[in-house]
């Protein structure tokens, strides 16, 4: 059973009880809540519909469900033999998911640990930069104050 909220602010809840079901409520998600072009979108709706369908079969939870346990499996177990850049662009596709559910202290807490080979299309692990336009206008501060221009 899931609860999620709806456009009044009290909650519906909504019983998934298939695969296609949760890729289905995942792609309605971020059809709402994804901007750009059509075809970068229908990428992302893609790849998040296969990092529900394969969460859902090993758990049998939907998006508004998902924790870091369901992520941690995903991407240390299901996804191990695939390339380090189409892990980034399935990480991409379940970070957009959980900040259009509205969890962005999960995508925080996946990102910092330490097997974390996902966050990069490298492969690499470790602390990533604040993102947005705040830490742009400090970085950009501290390199006029250190007299570095770019």
């Amino acid at each position: 059973m899931l609860s999620q909220p709806t456009s009044g602010g009290e909650a519906e809840v909504t019983h998934i009880t298939s695969t296609a079901a949760a890729e289905a409520q995942t792609a309605a998600l971020l059809h709402r809540a994804t901007p750009g072009k059509r075809t970068g979108v229908a990428r992302k709706i893609r790849n998040a519909r296969q990092v529900a369908g394969e969460i859902f079969e090993q758990f049998q939870v939907g998006p508004w469900n998902w924790k870091a346990k369901h992520l941690d499996w995903y991407f240390s177990h299901a996804t191990a033999e695939l390339s380090n850049h189409r892990r980034y662009e399935l990480w991409k596709a379940a970070r957009a998911v959980l900040m259009a559910t509205g969890r962005p202290d999960l995508v925080e807490l996946l990102s910092r640990r330490k097997n974390a080979t996902y966050i990069r299309p490298t492969g690499e692990s470790g602390k990533l930069k604040p993102q947005g336009r705040r830490a742009l206008l400090a970085r950009r501060k501290r390199r006029t104050e250190k007299g570095v221009t770019k």
